[in-house]
């Protein structure tokens, strides 16, 4: 018998609704499997793991979401869904790199040099400093002009 996607997002649905959420999570798994480019489900997914404390995996579904909608083209969405990922995990610094990039991509030079100057203080306290001097420069590459990042 083949696999019934519609079937099985009714069933994940009604699970959720009366919240026995690992059921959901479970039949959710299955519809992914059966169509694993299927970006409502990966979003659902991460969005349940965060739910039940699931952190890691809620990071895992929402960082190939946001990986998706980056190939696509799809800016805006995948720097809304890295902000998740940064919301659950506020070191989590392949998001923060994203959102950083997403940023300038989009001509959003402040938005992007605020998050690399975040990124590069972080790598500074980690005792990084190798990378928060690759950091800094890429500030200093987005914005010639700010003395302080050059200095």
């Amino acid at each position: 018998m083949p696999f019934d996607k519609r079937k099985a997002l009714q069933t994940a649905l009604s699970y959720t609704q009366q919240g026995r959420l690992d059921k959901a999570i479970t039949e959710y798994q299955s519809v992914l499997k059966a169509d694993p480019n299927d970006l409502n489900v990966l979003n659902t997914l991460g969005d349940l793991y965060a739910r039940t404390g699931n952190k890691a995996e809620a990071i895992t579904q929402y960082m190939r979401l946001g990986d998706a909608y980056r190939k696509d083209g799809f800016a805006a969405k995948a720097t809304a869904v890295y902000k998740k990922v940064i919301k659950l995990d506020s070191g989590n610094l392949p998001a923060q790199m994203h959102c950083a990039d997403l940023y300038a991509e989009q001509g959003l030079v402040g938005e992007a040099k605020q998050q690399l100057l975040l990124i590069a203080e972080q790598c500074s306290r980690a005792g990084n400093m190798k990378e928060a001097l690759t950091v800094y420069q890429k500030v200093v590459t987005l914005d010639p002009g700010n003395v302080a990042a050059s200095t």
